[in-house]
């Protein structure tokens, strides 16, 4: 079967570097409502901290404007304060016109750019995250009883997990971004949301997708020290994690029905893990061939678990139903950029892997039918 190359998958990660102002300028004009003839600061993200740029004043209408040098292909993140009260985030690129309307709240409607649209999408969805995250955490710390312990520390990982869910989807779903880098950076207090060693692919996948649009940005280069930190780690406890023969990373994805499935949830069975593409007309036919192992060894332990590398989960849902495909077919509609990519290290579909009732990778790659009936009826 003929193989169809995907982009290797995710990566990004850390410091941020400003530039210099050599460059076009963006234009902010903008109206803070209460605030006449008072003092707007203007900050800049520098490495890992905010540095005020500037200071500007608001005339008697409480309107201001803001001229600043954002060197060509490199874009940069500035905020905007009053009595140290953020009410702006913007992500600035040349020649941006920004139109800012905002009260001494910290409430603003923002207009003119895509970037700082993303990034405040992204943000409003953290932030009501967070929100819940620390109305839990508040009451756990007066809790007394085990179950109510135990249900608020349940709902405290939901959340945090729901979270990573939206970050990947943001992050994922607009790679040649650079909001995306802020995302990236999401954290509930000292817990970041991409704490695990392996979200280094996560990290990386963006920064490769970064570098085609921004190969100057300062945030970019910072980003690679970052991926060969947690790379160097993932290395590490991927040798450690095959040396003690761990279960195989998680995937869940909703099928044909929306029902999330686990691959988890078939641990102890042997598995066929098998990335597809219902564009392809051999992994269609190959479906075909699989139908018979299936049929002959699914009461006997077999399940399939399959993995669509689709956008358009609705023509997916056709195929499958047109196929009428009897295992468990998923799809998250994210493409390259599904986070089961990354997991499993695809580089090109199809990919096919073999566990045995272990959760050991016992084969990959085997599409010879007759050497996958073999390899399969040995491991039952």
């Amino acid at each position: 079967m003929k193989s169809r190359a995907i982009w290797a998958l995710p990566a990004l990660a850390a410091l941020f570097l400003i530039a210099g102002c050599n460059g076009n300028k963006a234009v902010i004009k903008g109206e803070l409502k209460g605030a006449a003839d008072t003092t707007v600061v203007v900050s800049r993200l520098n490495v890992n901290k905010l540095e005020a740029v500037d200071t500007i004043r608001t005339d008697k209408n409480g309107k201001f404007t803001c001229k600043e040098n954002i060197p060509v292909g490199r874009p940069q993140f500035y905020y905007l304060s009053y009595n140290g009260r953020n009410f702006a985030s913007l992500v600035l690129l040349p020649k941006d016109k920004i139109t800012i309307t905002a009260d001494t709240l910290g409430n603003a409607t923002i207009e003119g750019s895509e970037e700082t649209d993303l990034m405040n999408q992204a943000n409003a969805t953290f932030n009501a995250s967070q929100k819940s995250f620390d109305s839990l955490s508040t009451l756990l710390a007066v809790a007394v009883a085990d179950t109510d312990i135990h249900s608020l520390k349940r709902q405290m990982g939901q959340v945090y997990v729901n979270q990573k869910r939206n970050a990947l989807r943001e992050a994922m779903g607009h790679p040649f971004n650079i909001s995306s880098v802020m995302v990236l950076y999401q954290q509930f207090g000292d817990l970041p949301i991409f704490a695990d060693y392996r979200d280094g692919i996560t990290f990386k996948s963006i920064r490769d997708s970064l570098i085609k649009v921004y190969p100057k940005s300062e945030y970019v280069a910072a980003l690679g020290r970052e991926i060969t930190s947690r790379m160097g780690t993932f290395e590490l406890q991927n040798k450690i994690r095959n040396a003690q023969q761990v279960s195989f990373p998680e995937i869940e994805q909703p099928d044909i029905n929306a029902k999330m499935q686990k691959l988890s949830a078939l641990e102890g069975k042997v598995i066929v893990l098998f990335f597809w593409s219902y564009s392809q007309t051999d992994h269609k036919f190959f479906n075909n061939d699989l139908k018979g192992i299936y049929s002959k060894y699914h009461d006997r332990g077999l399940e399939i678990y399959q993995v669509s590398l689709d956008i358009d989960k609705a023509e997916w849902a056709s195929v499958v139903r047109a196929q009428k495909i009897p295992w468990i077919s998923v799809c998250d509609g994210l493409g390259n950029y599904s986070p089961s990519v990354a997991a499993y290290n695809i580089t090109k579909i199809p990919s096919l892997f073999l566990f045995g009732k272990d959760g050991v990778i016992k084969a990959r790659d085997i599409f010879d039918i007759a050497k996958l009936d073999s390899s399969i009826s040995g491991l039952l």
